[in-house]
């Protein structure tokens, strides 16, 4: 039988996910929040951006756009992840 629970992953699949050597992660964060970037210095505070970080933390990208952040992903053979 099948359960709408079926298709989510299980923890140790999440792992495995979360361990791809080629993972990106994509977060959104408001222009207030992000520091050393002087070209956000006009932008007001609460516009939404997607950082693009890899698994060490390292912010890597900063784009206008979730679909940005993962075509910029995709083109550099990175596996883009949403992170909240």
């Amino acid at each position: 039988m099948t359960t709408a629970y079926s298709t989510m992953l299980t923890p140790s699949r999440f792992d495995q996910l979360m361990a791809t050597p080629d993972a990106v992660y994509v977060k959104p964060v408001k222009a207030r929040d992000v520091t050393g970037v002087p070209e956000l210095d006009n932008m007001p505070g609460d516009t939404v951006l997607f950082a693009v970080h890899l698994d060490n933390g390292d912010c890597v990208a900063l784009v206008d756009s979730r679909e940005a952040a993962f075509a910029g992903a995709l083109h550099y053979d990175k596996v883009p992840f949403s992170v909240h």
